[in-house]
């Protein structure tokens, strides 16, 4: 009604991204719960610093704050929310929704890994299944293999999404048959493409043509449908650069068989080429890992390697009170990975990620 784009922002970013796409936005008047007030204030300062234009800011205080004090927080020419609405007219009409109640059960379900480990540890996870089955859908990396089957004989029937934010829908999806997969091909990204995708395919971004449905033969995943962003906000040459022939390139590698999966071998920046031309696959080598009885969460990156040019490094964060070695973690890869697939080295520690929980190799 007020004619403005709303644009939802991550409450875990930190004020020096937050000030970055607040300026890219061009951001008017910005919304933040009083929690979230201290950060924001912070992303104005780094905006005034650079001499840019910050956005108006409205604070939404709790209704019993306690010692919290939305005056103290909120700079002059700001306001809180409730200052704000008794500016407006108090003489509206209420329309009250019909019907808010859902007279039929939960029966689908959509979100970040996270949620999977939430419902796993939550107090009832221990005691009987769902009454009614609930189909999940979850898109990023898996949680471990224990969570899957956890939440599995809960009663939710779980499937892997695999897509992103400039495809808007899910691109690849595969239900997870627990009964049928060990852990590594549960961590597998492979599926059927989503119906509301006009194309998915796996091309040579050279000659933009299919590769061979043959299971080995590596391209680049691209995408086309009236689904796909228009473009990146302000970035013509972003823009150009992911698109070729309408077709939207994901910079992810894939294979496909003549049946119309596809699976995803890994990110093109993230890839393993050693000496003999061997393609290494880190999400593969990361499957494997992550069936480790000790390990919680593991990354794969390449180190550079005299003798093969490159070698898989994996750095690995344990579970909560489990031990291992590098030579136990090698070994166990060892006999589930061919030879040129094993890391060569193992470096234990936290694993660095993004405000969405993925982990970052770049860092």
């Amino acid at each position: 009604m007020a004619g403005a784009v709303l644009s939802a922002l991550n409450t875990r970013l930190d004020p020096p991204m937050l000030a970055l796409l607040l300026q890219q936005l061009e951001a008017k008047i910005i919304f933040v719960d009083y929690q979230y007030v201290q950060i924001v204030l912070k992303a104005l300062e780094a905006i005034s610093a650079a001499k840019a234009k910050s956005p108006f800011l409205v604070v939404i205080g709790d209704s019993d704050p306690g010692d919290f004090s939305t005056t103290q927080e909120v700079p002059p020419r700001n306001l809180d929310y409730d200052s704000l609405l008794e500016m407006g007219k108090l003489d509206f009409e209420i329309v009250n929704p019909i019907d808010e109640c859902d007279p039929i059960t939960v029966t689908h379900l959509c979100g970040a890994p996270t949620i999977l480990n939430m419902i796993a540890e939550a107090p009832f996870a221990g005691h009987r299944p769902l009454p009614t089955k609930v189909d999940l859908v979850i898109a990023g990396a898996l949680p471990p293999i224990e969570i899957l089957d956890k939440v599995h004989k809960l009663g939710f029937n779980v499937s892997h999404a695999y897509g992103m934010t400039e495809a808007l829908c899910p691109v690849i999806v595969r239900s997870l048959e627990f009964d049928q997969y060990d852990c590594a091909s549960i961590k597998d990204r492979n599926g059927v493409h989503n119906v509301v995708m006009e194309g998915v395919d796996v091309k040579d971004p050279t000659t933009m043509r299919s590769v061979p449905a043959d299971w080995k033969t590596i391209g680049e995943v691209m995408l086309r449908s009236n689904t796909l962003m228009l473009g990146y906000l302000k970035n013509v040459r972003g823009t150009q650069a992911a698109f070729k022939n309408g077709w939207y390139g994901t910079r992810d590698l894939g294979v496909r068989d003549p049946n119309g999966h596809i699976r995803i071998k890994d990110r093109a920046v993230d890839a393993i080429f050693n000496y003999e031309g061997d393609a290494i696959s880190t999400l593969e080598i990361e499957a494997v890992l992550a069936s480790h009885p000790a390990i919680e969460a593991t990354a794969v990156v390449g180190r550079p390697d005299d003798r093969l040019g490159e070698r898989p490094c994996a750095f690995v964060k344990l579970k909560e009170g489990r031990t291992t070695s590098s030579q136990d973690i090698i070994e166990f890869c060892g006999v589930r990975l061919p030879n040129y697939m094993v890391p060569g080295s193992v470096v234990f520690g936290d694993l660095p990620v993004n405000s969405t929980g993925k982990i970052q190799k770049c860092v």
